[in-house]
């Protein structure tokens, strides 16, 4: 733990406070991942939701997802590839559901309303229009139109100045 404190990748995060947030909760939800996959019980399982709602709730969703996949290895390594049908591992995935359950309920809060304002916006649209994602990362990255990207982000007509 004292290791991972004054370590180079959480020391860089120190100036961005969401991901700070959630990358100091990173050792404490894979701890909980692993003792879980250890001995499954519901207070473990707790424990592992609570661990992982409180790193959620840090706002950085790439840590998030990069402690997901840590999680992913973690209980790879406890799973008997030659039974992969064994009450053990049947009890080891639902307590992993329970846990990513509890986790996405607890955190609801933060992601329903995340997810309706970017489902509602431009960019979202036209990446799933006829005119497609090929054509905006053309204009995104290859002409390097900054305020078009900005207009599609932010929900402006980029031919229209805003007011």
């Amino acid at each position: 733990a004292s290791t991972w404190t004054v370590s180079g990748p959480l020391l860089s995060y120190v100036s961005l406070w969401h991901h700070f947030a959630g990358v100091a909760w990173m050792p404490w939800v894979l701890l909980a991942t692993e003792r879980c996959a250890r001995q499954p019980s519901v207070r473990r399982t707790l424990a592992w939701a609570a661990a992982a709602t409180m790193q959620v709730l840090a706002g950085s969703l790439d840590v998030v997802l990069m402690t997901a996949a840590l999680e992913a290895l973690l209980l790879a390594r406890h799973v008997r590839w030659r039974e992969p049908a064994s009450p053990v591992h049947r009890r080891l995935l639902g307590k992993a559901a329970l846990a990513a359950g509890l986790t996405l309920g607890l955190t609801a809060i933060l992601w329903v309303p995340t997810v309706a304002l970017v489902a509602g916006s431009v960019l979202v649209e036209r990446l799933f229009s006829l005119r497609g994602a090929g054509e905006l990362l053309a204009e995104a990255v290859f002409a390097r139109d900054v305020p078009t990207v900005l207009a599609l982000t932010i929900k402006l007509d980029p031919a229209e100045p805003p007011e």
